[in-house]
């Protein structure tokens, strides 16, 4: 069985399970579609990242309409791990280090516990002195 959504067509496989583009969710028994829809919200723009006086790293960024919540994962080099899960669009991060360099990545998470398709994403130095 084929379904198609815009242009992208979607193969139900017997066990039920459904491959395809990102952004779509379908799930089922075996030749049986329960449910289909868009997964994946709007990245929440811009990011913003400053270092503070107290040499905190401060985030910030837009709401994402229909997010609850938004994860923040972090890399200082090496993979990106979560480091918080947030209801507001702002954090302050004070476990970075005087002289590292911090990546991060911010997703917004629906209701549905969908996710965002692309993070909101930046890079910050932290001076020695702040």
């Amino acid at each position: 069985m084929r379904l198609f959504f815009g242009a992208v067509a979607l193969a139900v496989v017997a066990a039920g399970v459904v491959a395809g583009a990102a952004g779509l969710q379908i799930a089922g028994g075996p030749g049986q579609v329960i449910s289909a829809g868009v997964i994946g919200h709007s990245a929440p723009d811009p990011l913003v990242l400053a270092v503070g006086d107290d040499a905190a790293v401060e985030l910030e960024w837009a709401a994402v309409a229909g997010a609850t919540s938004y994860r923040l994962l972090r890399s200082d080099g090496g993979p990106f791990t979560l480091i918080a899960t947030l209801s507001v669009g702002d954090f302050d991060d004070t476990t970075v280090v005087p002289g590292g360099s911090y990546s991060y990545r911010v997703y917004a998470v629906g209701a549905d516990g969908a996710v965002s398709d692309a993070p909101a994403a930046g890079s910050i130095a932290v001076p020695l002195e702040p």
